[in-house]
């Protein structure tokens, strides 16, 4: 009789923990902050970034800021490289150092009245490329570089 009871112990207490666990497991849903569907994307909420202005649709341009920190969200065709983008931009003038490049990232600094850093991001899909301009000044970009990073991981291509 007692196994008997500890066996239905044991089973009961298997299945408390298995559902505890399930729940527990459940998926989180992720607020959206900014959708467009005809650009095929969504961005979820992080950091209290808001909406500064939709600049156009075709290609797709929006800039969102949050205090001192602004970004240029745009998905243009995928027919430019990044080096066209860098000869586009003329780096090479006076005012303009550049900081880093990578395969898929260029950061660079305005050296003008206030100096300005921007960091500019490219992710290619399918024929059009996710370019990610951020600006934000030099002094606090140390302190800025998280909430940053929280943004770009908070995008989501949905075509």
């Amino acid at each position: 009789m007692f196994p008997t009871r500890l066996l239905v112990l044991c089973i009961a207490l298997a299945l408390f923990v298995v559902s505890g666990c399930e729940s527990s497991q459940a998926k989180v849903e992720k607020v959206v902050f900014y959708e467009n569907v005809d650009a095929g994307l969504k961005i979820y909420e992080s950091s209290n970034w808001i909406l500064d202005s939709e600049v156009s649709s075709k290609p797709f341009n929006a800039i969102f800021k949050q205090d001192n920190v602004r970004v240029i969200v745009s998905i243009v065709p995928s027919v430019k490289s990044l080096d066209q983008i860098k000869k586009e931009l003329n780096l090479d003038r006076d005012y303009v150092q550049l900081i880093e490049e990578t395969a898929d990232s260029i950061s660079f600094q305005l050296n003008e009245k206030e100096s300005i850093r921007s960091d500019i991001y490219l992710e290619s899909k399918i024929d059009e490329t996710l370019v990610l301009t951020f600006f934000t000044p030099v002094e606090g970009y140390e302190a800025n570089q998280e909430i940053m990073e929280e943004f770009k991981n908070q995008i989501e291509l949905t075509y």
